[in-house]
């Protein structure tokens, strides 16, 4: 009778363990973000060896490639705050670029970095709600 009483006692007492399983999801969504921001710096490399910098090219990159880069690679870690996970990666990816070309800033190419932040952002938050009504809309295949 004792044991089954501290048994249940040691169950319920686990509320102690939350704040380290609170860090503990912080620290993950900060690593995804962090290894979001990381595959978008290998992609630019990536992209500018193979790829001259001519306008086109850099429109495509910055307008197009970074948004799906930076919400598909999110979805590496099996949780389920995409969204945020790629919001923070592209913010952190950003602000390294722009502490990178800080000296330039009254050049065309910062100028398509300050507009493809904004645009990106806005891509990434339209999947996401676009994605989200279709799945409610959308009939179930599992039975």
């Amino acid at each position: 009778m004792t044991f089954r009483t501290t048994s249940i006692l040691i169950t319920n007492h686990t509320f102690d363990y939350k704040p380290y399983h609170f860090m503990r999801k912080i620290g993950l969504h900060f690593l995804g973000s962090l290894l979001t921001a990381i595959i978008l710096f290998a992609c630019l490399t990536l992209y500018s060896i193979l790829l001259d910098g001519n306008l086109y090219s850099i429109l495509t990159f910055w307008g197009a490639l970074v948004p799906i880069i930076a919400y598909s690679s999110s979805r590496i870690l099996e949780k389920n705050s995409h969204l945020l996970i790629a919001l923070v990666g592209n913010i952190i990816f950003y602000s390294f670029m722009v502490f990178m070309t800080f000296k330039h800033y009254g050049s065309d190419f910062f100028t398509v970095m300050k507009y493809s932040l904004v645009s990106s952002i806005f891509l990434m938050i339209t999947y996401y709600y676009f994605n989200k009504y279709y799945d409610n809309i959308s009939p179930s295949n599992s039975r």
